[in-house]
């Protein structure tokens, strides 16, 4: 029996640069979209790719989802804390 050799490339993640503003995080973290829109609709099986900075992901949220809950050690907080949270981190 004569054995099958291959090649593979192994994808390892270890930082990403964020697609609206450019920043480059040395971390695995951020928040990475792969996401394929379902049958029927207006996006049909397109898939969508992108990857946000954290502070760019903060930014999105607090202002374009407003019934997005947020959670600090395991607490619910207002919006307007997470964003003070955030504005108070991004100044430093």
């Amino acid at each position: 029996m004569a054995a099958i050799k291959s090649k593979r490339t192994i994808e390892v993640v270890t930082g990403l640069i964020c697609d609206k503003c450019g920043a480059e995080e040395d971390r695995a973290g951020g928040f990475v979209v792969d996401y394929t829109f379902g049958y029927g609709t207006t996006l049909d099986m397109t898939t969508v790719s992108f990857a946000l900075c954290d502070s760019c992901l903060a930014q999105l949220v607090i202002n374009q989802i407003p019934n997005a809950v947020f959670t600090q050690n395991g607490k619910q907080v207002t919006v307007e804390h997470a964003h003070q949270g955030f504005i108070t981190r991004k100044k430093k």
